[in-house]
């Protein structure tokens, strides 16, 4: 009789931790670094002293760059309420209507920076017909040439007698 055996499958072997490797031995004990000479620590200070400059001046020039960011920002906002204001101005004082600001081009009144130019503003309200007065202009308590005697310079009696007499009613 022919039996058969089975062998059973091999079992899975754990995976074997790797052993330490021992370091070799030291065959001479490492050097310390050696000191600095006098040359080579000024070097060393000259080198650190350069960064520190350019480190400042590149940080002094961010901030110049950022504050020239910041003014353009402003005056691109605030430019043509600047300028309008300086219009209305110039125009007050030179005694002439201003057209209304929404038909005139507020940027060729600005200068290269934005600001105002004032010799442009100055050269387009002077060329600006001057406005008449809505009244005529009155000489305070002069009393207008009609013909006639002046009452206010009248007698109190001398007034009493023209009213009487029927001259002014």
């Amino acid at each position: 009789m022919s039996e058969e055996t089975e062998t059973p499958a091999p079992e899975p072997t754990a995976p074997v931790p790797p052993s330490p490797s021992t370091p070799p031995a030291p065959s001479a004990p490492p050097t310390p670094p050696q000191p600095l000479t006098y040359d080579e620590l000024l070097a060393e200070r000259d080198r650190w002293q350069r960064a520190a400059t350019e480190a400042q001046a590149s940080q002094a020039s961010a901030a110049e760059q950022a504050a020239q960011a910041a003014r353009g920002e402003v005056l691109s906002q605030l430019g043509p309420e600047l300028i309008n204001t300086a219009l209305r101005l110039q125009a007050t004082t030179e005694g002439v209507e201003l057209p209304n600001p929404e038909y005139l081009a507020l940027d060729r009144f600005a200068g290269e920076d934005g600001r105002p130019d004032t010799e442009a503003i100055q050269k387009f309200v002077t060329s600006l017909p001057k406005s008449r007065p809505a009244f005529p202009q009155l000489g305070g308590t002069q009393v207008s040439p009609g013909g006639g005697a002046s009452m206010a310079n009248m007698d109190p009696e001398a007034l009493a007698d023209l009213i009487a007499g029927n001259s002014i009613i």
